[in-house]
């Protein structure tokens, strides 16, 4: 009993540190973070306007060669989710991008986009993630 209460002690320190170090950061960050995705999102619109949405996926990789951070990965993520939803689809764009429902394939498809970029890691994934889910909502569509 003892050693459980031990368990949710740490646990309930680590749940309030994190949430100190967020408030900290936000506090700290947040202004220019928004001021930063909205630059990122301005970008992925006037891009998209010339864009299909092979350019799109083209322009975000050549972003991730040089994103190491999580703040990086989150704009490119922005960036992608924003140029797809403006760009011209292209119907042969979804055609090898597995649905997210088929989890297996649609992960190892992501693993294997950025094995090609040099760049498997979860970051990468986390922004390649957006082409699946703008292709099932394409499929959804049809």
């Amino acid at each position: 009993m003892k050693v459980l209460l031990i368990i949710i002690g740490i646990l309930i320190l680590i749940t309030i540190a994190l949430a100190s170090f967020g408030y900290y950061w936000w506090s700290r960050h947040g202004e220019q973070f928004i001021a930063d995705t909205q630059k990122v999102m301005n970008e992925a619109g006037e891009f998209a306007k010339e864009a299909d949405s092979f350019a799109c996926l083209d322009k975000v990789n050549e972003m991730m060669a040089h994103c190491e951070s999580i703040q990086c990965t989150l704009h490119n993520r922005f960036f992608l989710s924003e140029c797809l939803a403006i760009a011209k689809y292209d119907v042969n764009f979804c055609q090898n991008i597995p649905p997210a429902s088929d989890f297996i394939k649609a992960a190892d498809w992501k693993q294997q986009h950025c094995i090609k970029l040099n760049k498997n890691d979860t970051y990468c994934e986390g922004v390649i993630d957006e082409a699946i889910i703008f292709c099932d909502s394409k499929r959804d569509l049809l």
